[in-house]
């Protein structure tokens, strides 16, 4: 019985021992990562002073909280914020101020100008997070979205980026930049629109033949692996062009990417090619999204 007793004293003082030699894990040995998000405005049609609250915007890129909160701007950013705070944070939430001209060389040359800009706030972060992993999240409204999709073409081989997601508002699908969704530059796209007028009002311009053609925009993109694309309604409602701007779509935008990322893993590989619809069904505090594809 004593040596027993003896034999469980050794024991326990060597695992104390060893217990005194395994460091453990602090907070700063695992960090996690830092998502910046910035959105990117649409493009703007007359006079500055119509709803100027509404859609306002300062030139360059402004962090959200420097946005007063009269401005429609600011409460989109706490819309999302308010929505996931883990996965969106004011202090790392950016507004990215254009022109808004409608004019397919205009976004080309001011997304030389995002890239320049996005590259500076990347290595600001890494002076100031050193060792923290980055991640980078693009969000856009209407024509903001063909803004972003240059970024693939403008970007220097020597400093490129890569963006972990591109989340797109009832963008306007063009010829000039449709085919950028399938660039490595973007991890992972989410594409939203609905029915409304605007997004494929705006003309373009190609040639068939020899021949100028004005055709409309598009609301799809061709499907490619890295793109996950839905019609949105709420509550039966196919939502206007402005409506994804306001909390009672963006209060829905975390769950809607992370469910149209099961509905593509549900789908064999046809039904991918086919248009998908997310309905958000909205019962005083029970929310429920339906899928469909047509």
């Amino acid at each position: 019985m004593k040596i027993l007793n003896v034999r469980l004293v050794f024991c326990c003082i060597y695992l104390s021992m060893q217990a005194e030699t395994i460091e453990p894990l602090s907070n700063d040995t695992v960090k996690k990562p830092i998502t910046i998000t910035v959105w990117v405005h649409g493009s703007f049609v007359g006079p500055d002073f119509i709803f100027h609250d509404f859609f306002y915007r300062q030139m360059g890129m402004v962090n959200a909280q420097k946005y007063h909160p009269r401005y429609h701007s600011r409460n989109l950013a706490l819309s999302l914020c308010t929505a996931d705070p883990a996965a969106y944070q004011m202090e790392h939430f950016y507004f990215w101020g254009w022109s808004g001209k409608l004019s397919t060389h205009a976004r080309r040359s001011e997304a030389q100008t995002l890239y320049e800009d996005l590259a500076t706030l990347v290595d600001k972060y890494k002076k100031n997070y050193p060792d923290t992993p980055l991640r980078l999240r693009l969000i856009s409204h209407s024509h903001g979205g063909n803004l972003l999709l240059n970024l693939s073409q403008v970007q220097d081989e020597d400093k490129s980026l890569v963006f972990d997601e591109l989340i797109l508002f009832c963008c306007p699908v063009q010829f000039a930049t449709k085919e950028y969704v399938k660039s490595d530059c973007f991890k992972k796209i989410y594409s939203f629109y609905s029915a409304d007028l605007y997004q494929v009002i705006d003309f373009q311009r190609t040639k068939k033949n020899g021949r100028n053609l004005k055709m409309h925009s598009d609301r799809r993109f061709q499907e490619v692996p890295n793109l996950h694309q839905a019609k949105i309604k709420i509550n039966g409602w196919a939502l206007t062009h402005v409506e994804f701007m306001l909390d009672k779509f963006l209060k829905h935008l975390p769950r809607l990417c992370n469910e149209l990322d099961a509905f593509y893993e549900s789908l064999e590989t046809e039904k991918r090619k086919r248009e998908k619809l997310l309905h958000i069904q909205s019962c005083r505090h029970t929310v429920t999204i339906r899928k469909k594809v047509f």
